[in-house]
């Protein structure tokens, strides 16, 4: 309930208080789960889309179920981590996407996590223009699948090199990523997320198939 307090005091003020809401979900394989069982948790977080209040997180099981409690009715977007080697490939509330997507919450429905096996990784080589290599440089892995500045927020990854200049991303869905790197690092606001949108073109173009691996050589460039 918004309140402006002025020139004089605000008496008898009713707030309604809203109903406690739950959102139970599950996180699952995509297809076969690794033959030996492993003890692997994925961290669920609800983000409100708009207001501050009612976010949440859990820590599940892989596989398993959750329950995520103390939830105000709002709308919401999902922020999931699978364990290293692993990558979060979809996420569906009441049997529509959500993986990007912002959702508004209903009694009943179920958040379902989907964790695949197949993701791969991109080695990068950063150097001057003279061939000594870059300590300290942030190199950006961008998937060609974000279509918006505010999508590429969500599913953009970094590393940082090492003393020879190389770093390595963590695992990554198979597709197509320009590759692009930087002596600056990113503070992550709108305008700075708009700047690195705009300088993908002149990244390396890189496609990563399923459990594939590719090195890519980079210069760094002006981003920000």
């Amino acid at each position: 309930l918004p309140v402006s307090v002025t020139d004089h005091d605000l008496a008898r003020l009713q707030i309604d208080a809203l109903p406690g809401f739950s959102i139970s979900g599950e996180v699952v394989w995509d297809g076969d789960g690794p033959a030996k069982q492993e003890s692997a948790q994925v961290q669920v977080s609800l983000v409100p889309a708009v207001s501050r209040a009612g976010s949440a997180s859990v820590t599940a099981p892989l596989p398993g179920r959750f329950v995520a409690n103390n939830v105000l009715p709002d709308e919401y977007f999902v922020r999931a981590s699978a364990p290293a080697g692993y990558y979060i490939k979809e996420i569906t509330y009441a049997g529509l996407s959500v993986l990007h997507q912002t959702f508004q919450t209903i009694a009943g429905a179920t958040l379902t996590v989907v964790v695949a096996r197949d993701g791969g990784a991109i080695t990068a080589k950063l150097t001057d223009k003279d061939g000594n290599p870059l300590p300290s440089a942030t190199v950006w892995f961008l998937p060609a699948t974000a279509q918006t500045p505010a999508e590429l927020e969500t599913v953009l990854t970094s590393a940082t090199t090492d003393a020879a200049g190389l770093c390595a991303s963590a695992t990554l869905p198979p597709g197509k990523y320009a590759v692009l790197a930087s002596l600056d690092p990113l503070d992550r606001t709108a305008a700075n997320i708009d700047k690195l949108w705009s300088a993908r073109a002149k990244g390396a173009e890189v496609e990563l198939g399923p459990n594939g691996s590719k090195q890519v050589s980079l210069q760094p460039i002006t981003i920000f």
